[in-house]
């Protein structure tokens, strides 16, 4: 009996997928909007002084944040896309199993 053939090339995206939309939604977890800080740091000159910089304001790591969530939803969607489509296909495929498909009396 011939089973079934799987598109192994799809179900590699979705997991792929899927595991960067994980990474996405634990890198914006763990940086929680009233935790933010400036990041600053001490760099030192050439005549051996210390000067004071910053490494990262509030603001571009709340923008930093906002894309990645822009990017989490985006993921999200070609996975339900896909999933959508794979289904279709799925559901195409079992109307031809039937051997009397026009036969219905």
């Amino acid at each position: 009996m011939a089973t079934k053939k799987i598109n192994t090339y799809v179900g590699q995206e979705l997991e792929w997928l899927e595991k960067k939309a994980q990474e996405l939604r634990k890198y914006v977890d763990d940086r929680p909007f009233d935790t933010l800080r400036d990041r600053d740091f001490f760099k030192q000159t050439a005549n051996g002084g210390v000067v004071h910089m910053l490494a990262s304001t509030v603001e571009s790591q709340r923008a930093d944040l906002t894309k990645a969530l822009k990017e989490y939803a985006e993921v999200i969607k070609v996975i339900n896309d896909m999933r959508e489509q794979e289904d279709k296909k799925q559901q195409m495929r079992k109307g031809f199993e039937n051997e009397d498909i026009l036969d219905e009396e």
